[in-house]
């Protein structure tokens, strides 16, 4: 059957390979905007999308020339798993209900604080890293004084050096590490 699915034949001839990519990239677009613009979700568009294809893909063989064009035929697909998606998502409302469940909102600033805390985790990680490769003198005192937040006499107590020895050292640590980090490449306005 070639690359998969049935064009219909001219004169009522037997039908002819179709090409799902040709279905593709004709309805692809389209039908994943429709999806969108029923849902209020990219997410779930791309799902139904997807979905719309692989079911297309598994059915091909029941397609009948006789009934429509391939086009209309792809389209009827999305209706249907448009309709069993909205018949699922009431069902899943009406059950959250009858349990009182409350289902949370998302907001931007939300998904945006998740996204600071993903990125501050990743930051956090590779901190600790670079701080090892400065060497335990300066290290401890670049922990004791940014990470632990210890004022300088406690900083020079941890690392037991003076007061002034331990400005040295995390001064000459944050230096290290902005040149570790590569800061001057990425904000030229940072100057170790």
């Amino acid at each position: 059957m070639g690359r998969g699915g049935l064009r219909a034949g001219t004169g009522g001839s037997r039908p002819t390979p179709l090409s799902i990519a040709e279905l593709y990239d004709t309805h692809a677009d389209a039908l994943l905007r429709w999806f969108q613009r029923r849902t209020y979700s990219s997410e779930v568009a791309a799902d139904l999308c997807a979905e719309t294809f692989a079911t297309a893909i598994e059915s091909q063989h029941s397609y009948d020339p006789e009934r429509g064009a391939p086009g209309a035929w792809l389209w009827g697909i999305g209706r249907n798993l448009l309709r069993q998606y909205h018949r699922t998502a009431e069902v899943d409302r009406r059950a959250r209900l009858r349990l009182g469940i409350t289902t949370p909102t998302v907001s931007n600033d939300d998904l945006d604080r998740v996204d600071e805390q993903l990125d501050a985790a990743e930051l956090a990680t590779e901190l600790d890293a670079r701080l090892d490769e400065l060497g335990p003198t300066l290290a401890t005192a670049v922990r004791a004084r940014v990470i632990d937040g210890l004022p300088y006499d406690q900083v020079a107590a941890r690392c037991g050096c003076s007061v002034g020895a331990a400005r040295v050292r995390v001064s000459r640590g944050l230096t290290a590490l902005l040149g570790l980090f590569g800061a001057s490449d990425r904000d030229p306005e940072v100057t170790p």
